[in-house]
């Protein structure tokens, strides 16, 4: 679907519909940036949503990178919905076993056409898709997995054969098939226009850049400042 035609409305959606039967992760391969964003927006859809009573945890490598057995395992006790990076995840299910696959109903890939064979997200599909018993991938029948993106294929697709291959890649990494968006009627691209200098920017990009300048700010007092440094910190 393209940018900005609710991609993120349908993992909230899809989210509390697998919280039924599981757990979800949503997983931004991209940067620590977007998964907060994306943190932000499940957590503040879950709060609205009358009786949820869920609950959602950012684990990036800022909030979570030095977390052993006994952060995680109070993680899990506490939360159902973990959005975070790839690299988090990855040493999560993969490397450390953190977290087990098997408790998730539900694993959601934002901007999918990132998952390029070695990449975080794909250790943990051929993790999440192996049959130990036969050795061959095939869909997980407990973890259901759903990928978004604008486009099928990474950026640096130039050719059709190119472009082809990385579907391919695309649809055997994740073990799913491609549904493009039906049935919306047509409107207008998104207009994305350029702030130029001494314009005030939105009130929804200064809203939330001083929320997360604010949570950074409590985090680093978390962590302990000198006292000297304290002022200056606070006008970064």
């Amino acid at each position: 679907a393209e940018t900005g035609s609710g991609k993120t409305l349908v993992a909230c959606h899809a989210t509390q519909w697998a919280l039924m039967s599981g757990k979800v992760a949503l997983i931004v391969p991209t940067s620590r940036l977007l998964a907060h964003q994306q943190f932000l927006r499940i957590r503040d859809f879950l709060a609205s949503s009358a009786g949820n009573g869920k609950q959602a945890v950012e684990v990036t490598g800022y909030t979570a990178g030095g977390w052993g057995d006994s952060e995680w395992r109070d993680c899990r006790q506490r939360y159902d919905v973990f959005v975070g990076t790839a690299e988090i995840f990855r040493q999560a299910f993969v490397d450390c076993g953190f977290l087990n696959l098997q408790e998730f109903s539900l694993i959601i890939v934002d901007e999918c056409h990132h998952v390029w064979r070695g990449s975080g997200v794909a250790e943990i599909m051929m993790r999440l898709h192996c049959d130990l018993d036969s050795g061959r991938r095939r869909p997980s029948p407990r973890t259901r997995v759903l990928g978004l993106t604008a486009t099928l294929a990474n950026c640096k697709a130039t050719t059709k054969p190119e472009f082809e291959r990385a579907r391919r890649d695309l649809v055997d990494a994740m073990q799913a098939s491609i549904e493009p968006c039906a049935g919306i009627s047509e409107r207008p691209p998104p207009v994305f226009q350029k702030l130029e200098v001494g314009r005030p920017p939105p009130q929804d990009a200064v809203d939330f850049a001083r929320e997360l300048c604010e949570h950074i700010w409590r985090k680093i007092q978390d962590h302990g400042v000198k006292k000297c440094n304290e002022t200056r910190l606070k006008h970064i």
